[in-house]
């Protein structure tokens, strides 16, 4: 096994090379690795005195806090899975989640203790950072603990993190991610960007993404160089941010930078020294170049996905990329582009992307508790990925769109199967349909459109409103799953095979949008 091939061995590696060296800055408050270990080491003992053994699963709701990192390193020091969830979840979503992952442990805010207790039952401990009644206090068991004595330690092949993406016509499923895929990931970024031990990536994206997780602490981890994460992203304080921080580079998601810029207006840009900024999705060239000039930087993208990793990638390190394009594919993968029938399209031509690692453990292990899906994710021995797109002669991808019944938002994969069997737990929807309306930083808002059952359970007459069907959704789903645009049916349109007619709904919501009800803009009517 080389010092790479799970995290724990990374980070015990890089601690014996050079102890003092800067890893993790929080919010300009800087962690060495030795710290780090000695937190992660904690961590795990503390975890261990509740009883989480292997295999267990310690799920987090938590937004960038130090106690978050070193729960999921510990988790992995313990050979136990880290289950990483948007820290807000709740209600519906949340007991779905809680009953597929079944965790030992829930680690939350104090502040969201209340909201978790209901849907822990017996078998679940309840920890909290900060003190909340009924649970235990991770900060004051940190601070009692000793680091771990190092047990055995994971494989490869071990799961290290079990993270929920968007479901098709399902709901999400759990990508288990074995050791070796975050590691896979974190070389693959550092090689494809340049990174080095001199370099320093920003990032306010969550924990409980890849993209922070592995791209940006792991990667620099693994180049040796050092990581600075922001509590929460602030779109007024963006860039000063960013050049107190001294970083070189910089993770977002697009709608982050067209906030910033807009929060900007006219006046400058604080002086600072990043070279890129690594964004999803890449914008029309038009505003890239916008972007760039405004921001005094290069923006360089990537193709990929939980359950794999880089596969594409446009980079400044790599030379000029072509317009439009989402980059060249990497070496470490093979790339077809296939028909409905799984044969080769010529080049040039749309159709599904499919993948195939030329690296062992570079990807996904399954789906949690759900063969079907993983076999399902299979053709003659190729991942599919459920997007589309074409390849041209020189290697360069392009994304054409997605097969899958999903919605991305905000940096967040939605699925909208999730969003309607919520909706629909409301007594008084008897049917609704989700779809995407394209949004001006290249993702989407959420639409739904709602067939009210007009009648309450004792038999008399209800009124249902736009502001209650939002209402209900920022009570039961995360934040970004809550849809901002409704509309009232008498009925769902139906295709041949009586099957809602998702498409004709999808044109409907983007020629209908500046008449459909906006919770953004108005909540009486139509804007």
């Amino acid at each position: 096994m080389s010092p790479s091939d799970t995290v724990v061995d990374l980070l015990l590696a890089r601690t014996e090379e050079q102890p003092d060296a800067p890893w993790v800055i929080f919010d300009a408050d800087p962690v060495t690795r030795a710290a780090a270990l000695d937190k992660t080491l904690r961590a795990a003992s503390a975890l261990a005195s509740v009883g989480v053994k292997p295999g267990d699963r310690v799920v987090t709701l938590l937004g960038n806090c130090p106690t978050h990192l070193w729960t999921i390193l510990g988790s992995g020091v313990l050979n136990a899975i880290a289950v990483p969830l948007h820290f807000g979840t709740k209600g519906t979503q949340l007991k779905y989640y809680l009953d597929d992952a079944d965790p030992a442990v829930v680690l939350t805010s104090a502040a969201n203790a209340e909201t978790c207790k209901p849907l822990l039952g017996d078998r679940r401990m309840l920890m909290t950072v900060g003190p909340a009644e009924g649970a235990l206090d991770i900060d004051d068991l940190l601070e009692a603990s000793e680091p771990i004595a190092m047990p055995r330690r994971p494989g490869a092949q071990d799961p290290f993190s079990i993270m929920y993406t968007s479901g098709t016509t399902g709901p999400s499923k759990g990508v288990v991610n074995p050791h070796s895929q975050p590691m896979r990931a974190a070389r693959y970024v550092a090689q494809a960007f340049g990174h080095t031990s001199a370099d320093r990536i920003f990032t306010a994206q969550p924990l409980f993404h890849a993209a922070a997780l592995w791209w940006c602490c792991f990667s620099m981890l693994w180049a040796g160089g050092s990581v600075a994460l922001s509590s929460r992203f602030r779109a007024e304080s963006f860039w000063q941010e960013i050049a107190d921080s001294g970083a070189t580079s910089l993770k977002a998601v697009m709608a982050m930078l067209l906030q910033a810029e807009e929060r900007l207006r006219d006046r400058p840009v604080p002086d600072h020294t990043v070279d890129f900024a690594l964004v999803t999705p890449m914008p029309a060239t038009a505003v890239q170049r916008r972007l760039e000039r405004r921001f005094n930087i290069r923006l360089a993208s990537n193709y990929g996905m939980t359950e794999l990793h880089a596969v594409a990638v446009r980079s400044p390190a790599l030379g000029a990329a072509k317009p439009g394009s989402v980059g060249r594919i990497c070496d470490h993968d093979e790339v077809a582009i296939v028909d409905a029938a799984g044969e080769a399209t010529p080049v040039g031509s749309i159709g599904e992307i499919t993948v195939r690692p030329r690296d062992a453990g570079a990807m996904f292990s399954g789906y949690w508790h759900n063969d079907e899906a993983t076999v399902k994710a299979w053709r003659d021995l190729w991942f599919r990925t459920g997007d589309l797109g074409r390849l041209d002669d020189d290697g360069y991808l392009w994304f054409a769109g997605r097969t899958k019944l999903a919605i991305r938002r905000k940096g967040e994969n939605i699925s909208t199967n999730e969003v309607e069997q919520v909706l629909l737990t409301h007594p008084w929807i008897a049917q609704c349909a989700v779809v995407g309306v394209p949004s001006e930083d290249g993702e989407h808002e959420v639409a739904t459109f709602i067939v009210s059952s007009g009648v309450r359970q004792d038999g008399s007459q209800a009124s249902l409103s736009e502001c209650d069907v939002v209402d209900f959704a920022l009570a039961n789903m995360s934040p970004h799953m809550v849809p901002r645009y409704v509309k009232f049916l008498d009925s769902l349109p139906q295709t041949d095979t009586f099957k809602t007619d998702v498409a004709l709904l999808a044109r409907w919501a983007q020629a209908l949008e500046a008449r459909m009800w906006d919770s953004r803009n108005d909540r009486e009517g139509l804007r």
